[in-house]
């Protein structure tokens, strides 16, 4: 037998076995008597059994009656207990856990200042920083092993994943001397260099680079790891290419200095991606705020260098 006994039907029964009248419940519930008398017998109907005895002074509970009154009773607390932690929720401080996936390059600029943001705007959220390739950061988006990540270059984007545009930056030559400001890509190519692998996404795009100019990257060596990649350039092993938000702290140190490369000027652009067929909750909303709000002051402070693509 089907049960759709609600918490309406409930509400009902418990109002007329309180007031002991279906007219005095009538009054207190503001329901016509024809609709409460029609749901009182609906749910007898549904549990098979008589809930009340009707008579000229009103109405007595049966023994099912009783029974039921107690567990509607309970059911009825629970489900405004429900109500009012839902509200507390809306209302109170944003709790539970969001991830962020953030490619290396990026995560050496955002990390602290985001953790440090984070904890004071919304200490109860739970935060869970992810650092890899982009490949890898897009593929754990679908999978929703991830609710935010700043991807680069995504043109070709798969469907299904939500993308803002940040910061469009631009990439320099690394190494330990060089004369002037820039170098431009037809000298740089001459030059030996340190490189991720092949399979990351920044080698592709410094390889698409390459190859519109008709040259190729001499590369001496490859080295996935930020810290050893930027350690063998500064031991003269050889030069790379990043970012300048990938080298602030070596040049504030003096250990690298960075040359802006020309004709052309390479760039690559971040976005902020979500994926797009899932809603966001509440912690992941306050967290792209966040998120967002620190983009725009790094850039503003020249801390990110680049063209700010935020409306």
């Amino acid at each position: 037998m089907a049960f759709d006994m609600d918490l309406r039907q409930l509400r009902y029964f418990l109002g007329i076995a309180e007031t002991g009248s279906i007219s005095a419940a009538s009054q207190r519930l503001r329901v016509a008597q024809p609709a409460l008398s029609q749901q009182l017998a609906r749910l007898e109907a549904e549990l098979g059994a008589p809930l009340m005895l009707r008579s000229s002074r009103g109405v007595t509970l049966t023994a099912a009656g009783e029974a039921l009154k107690t567990h509607a009773e309970r059911l009825l607390r629970e489900a405004e207990r429900a109500r009012e932690a839902v509200r507390a929720e809306i209302a109170g401080p944003i709790r539970g856990r969001v991830a962020i996936g953030l490619p290396t390059t990026v995560a050496m600029l955002l990390t602290l200042p985001l953790l440090r943001a984070l904890r004071a705007e919304h200490p109860a959220l739970a935060l869970h920083l992810a650092e890899s390739q982009s490949g890898h950061l897009q593929e754990w988006l679908r999978q929703g092993r991830i609710d935010l990540a700043i991807l680069f270059d995504q043109e070709g984007a798969p469907p299904g994943l939500g993308l803002r545009p940040l910061v469009e930056e631009e990439l320099y030559l690394a190494g330990t001397g060089g004369e002037g400001a820039e170098i431009t890509l037809a000298e740089a190519l001459r030059l030996p260099v340190l490189l991720p692998g092949r399979e990351h996404g920044f080698r592709r795009l410094l390889e698409a680079h390459a190859a519109r100019a008709g040259g190729a990257w001499q590369v001496v060596a490859e080295v996935d790891a930020l810290p050893h990649l930027k350690a063998g350039v500064a031991a003269g092993l050889a030069h790379t290419v990043l970012p300048w938000a990938a080298l602030g702290a070596e040049i504030a140190a003096g250990t690298l200095r960075a040359r802006r490369i020309v004709a052309p000027v390479l760039r690559r652009t971040a976005v902020l991606a979500c994926a797009g067929e899932r809603p966001a909750s509440r912690g992941q909303q306050a967290a792209e705020a966040c998120l967002l709000a620190l983009v725009r002051r790094l850039v503003d402070e020249g801390a990110w260098r680049g063209r700010l693509l935020l409306a």
